[in-house]
């Protein structure tokens, strides 16, 4: 399944489900003095818990849940709901004071209404970020595509510079390869190093005894394999030479990768 489809069914089935479970609150009443933080050490033993979705502050005057962005100023007569389980909690009413009058909300009720905003925001917030991943996957996928193109070119350069290097130094009586290698793949830099080591019993290559040599060598092959590759400085990791490899600009200008 491709990742568009794969995203399309996640946004039916977050636009098609509903609160996972009902749950209670118990609803305290904000003191003078009182500190959202305050309140959720006193309450619940750590002051982190405010930021969780068990930990509302509702305005009973206007009948409305308050922001966690407005917790650094909480005021007298609100009050502080904490969820609970619905089987092990028989919570009293959250009572709430309009002006004039006083009119009781079943606690059942106002945490469907809380669960039911909660739910809202974090379904709107999923629906938004699948929308940008489904607008941004063409954009993912033609630079996926072009990353695979350009590691596929340095493999191809890469083992046909390793051949090239090591068809002089075959034995017909020796079954060991002359040499060992390994590439070193950085797509994000356009570059490709090459690590030569000699073979059980070989010599060759190394920089310390043999560097003009490597030098002729790798500029001989590069120069007959004619891929868009340029040559950077030889350096020794341990007993390895290492040949860093650049694609060069006039093939990305040409737009081969």
């Amino acid at each position: 399944m491709t990742l568009p489809r794969t995203l399309s069914c996640l946004l039916l089935l977050l636009t098609a489900s509903g609160p996972a479970a009902a749950q209670q609150f118990v609803c305290r009443h904000v003191r003078p003095g009182d500190t959202a933080t305050h309140i959720a050490l006193r309450w619940t033993g750590d002051a982190q818990s405010r930021h969780h979705a068990w930990f509302q502050i509702v305005d009973p005057a206007q009948r409305r849940v308050i922001s966690k962005a407005r917790y650094d100023l909480i005021l007298p007569g609100w009050q502080v709901c904490l969820a609970t389980p619905l089987a092990s909690t028989r919570a009293a009413p959250v009572r709430i004071y309009a002006v004039g009058a006083s009119s009781t909300m079943p606690t059942s009720q106002f945490a469907t209404r809380l669960a039911a905003v909660n739910h809202a925001h974090v379904g709107w917030a999923l629906l938004c970020f699948t929308l940008i991943l489904l607008l941004a996957w063409p954009l993912v996928e033609t630079h996926l595509r072009a990353r695979r193109a350009l590691m596929d070119r340095m493999k191809r350069f890469g083992d046909r510079f390793i051949d090239e290097f090591e068809r002089p130094l075959v034995r017909p009586d020796a079954a060991a390869r002359p040499i060992k290698s390994r590439m070193r793949f950085i797509p994000d830099r356009e570059r490709l190093d090459i690590l030569l080591a000699p073979g059980d019993g070989r010599t060759y290559p190394n920089l310390s005894d043999h560097r003009r040599n490597v030098e002729y060598d790798v500029e001989r092959i590069v120069q007959h394999l004619g891929e868009p590759f340029i040559s950077g400085q030889l350096r020794t990791q341990g007993s390895w030479v290492a040949i860093p490899f650049q694609l060069t600009a006039d093939t990305k200008k040409a737009g081969v990768v």
